[in-house]
């Protein structure tokens, strides 16, 4: 028999009951009434030295702490009185922090009720702020490619010999301006690309797509990408590789993003384009991953990657031109169509970007 054993029903019962119909005064429901009364018939028997405190404090379980921070609240419960008052005076007390907590929880929760008002209103002027903030880039980066298309072409033209012959002096600066201008006009690009993902507006034209042919363009690229450097470029598709039903432009984009990145950042060695079939939990996805040999990322900068107008801090990328969009714009255009990216590298000794896309009509 455990010492709780000792207490008489009747007596447990009556404290029960007047634990009960105090409760219900303070508005509780059955369920709560549920909870409240055996924590407070646990410290009524430890208080009528029923109980020793440690068995009080086993009993309570998770409620051990709130028994401990009350004990001296409950120094008044018992007094002496006359018998015929003393299931009430026992209750009384109980009563009271009862009403206190009670009421401190009412007031938790006006606070709280107040703090969600307050960060729905401010989630809502967030988002007006940013759909305001890609109209107007959108808007902008649209205006500057009609003159930067002008300069661009009419630089072109003379230097074609459109307007006479040039000399060395003048085709140099020709050559500066319209190179300068073509660079200006991908960042643009870029700018404009990101602000419609932002904005959801971005509309995928998928078809049925071949790989190898998209692989065939990308390379060829890559060949004035790398320029000079002794980079061998190799190519490997899965020559079982099924057609796949995605957005032609948008899926050049990334590997050509990822292609370009690869060059920026490796002096020597190789980059290597590879395309096969995947499997991820039960699903059937084609796996694109592009390998180099380059400066590689360290550890703690790859959670930033992703990351737009970020780039990783190094001497070999703060040299690179660009504003650190290709990859975030990429990984975005990736999960439009319902795909992943992400990258395996170590610092030293290269990157492997990665992406799939699903296999099956792509329509659902």
């Amino acid at each position: 028999m455990t010492e709780s054993d000792s207490l008489p029903a009747t007596e447990r019962r009556t404290i029960e009951i007047g634990i009960q119909r105090a409760l219900l005064e303070l508005g509780m429901t059955a369920e709560e009434i549920q909870q409240q009364v055996e924590l407070w018939v646990i410290i009524s028997l430890y208080k009528q030295d029923k109980i020793t405190s440690s068995l009080a404090g086993e009993l309570l379980g998770a409620n051990r702490d709130l028994f401990l921070d009350k004990l001296d609240e409950l120094e008044v419960l018992y007094v002496d009185a006359p018998a015929k008052g003393r299931a009430e005076l026992r209750a009384a007390p109980v009563v009271s922090m009862l009403a206190e907590d009670r009421a401190t929880l009412a007031d938790l929760n006006r606070e709280l009720v107040r703090i969600n008002r307050r960060l729905r209103e401010a989630n809502q002027e967030i988002r007006e702020a940013d759909r305001l903030k890609s109209e107007f880039v959108a808007t902008i980066s649209h205006e500057l490619r009609t003159p930067l298309n002008t300069i661009i072409g009419f630089a072109k033209f003379m230097l074609n010999g459109g307007t006479g012959p040039l000399n060395e002096t003048q085709r140099t600066d020709l050559s500066a301006i319209y190179s300068s201008g073509q660079h200006l006009l991908d960042l643009v690009n870029d700018i404009l690309d990101l602000s419609k993902i932002e904005a959801g507006k971005v509309t995928l034209e998928k078809e049925l797509l071949d790989f190898h042919e998209i692989a065939a363009g990308i390379m060829s690229s890559a060949i004035a990408l790398v320029g000079d450097k002794p980079i061998e470029l190799r190519e490997e598709i899965d020559p079982n590789l099924p057609p796949i039903y995605a957005d032609r432009q948008r899926i050049r984009q990334i590997i050509l993003n990822l292609v370009s990145n690869a060059a920026k950042f490796t002096e020597e060695g190789h980059i290597a384009l590879r395309v096969k079939p995947s499997t991820e939990d039960g699903k059937q996805f084609v796996l694109c991953a592009v390998e180099d040999t380059g400066i590689g990322i360290r550890r703690e900068d790859i959670p930033t990657v992703f990351e737009a107008f970020r780039q990783v801090d190094s001497s070999s990328a703060r040299r690179a031109e660009g504003t650190g969009l290709g990859l975030p714009i990429s990984r975005r255009l990736a999960e439009l169509h319902k795909g992943r990216m992400w990258v395996e590298s170590e610092e030293g000794t290269g990157s492997t970007f990665c992406f799939t896309l699903p296999l099956g009509d792509g329509k659902k």
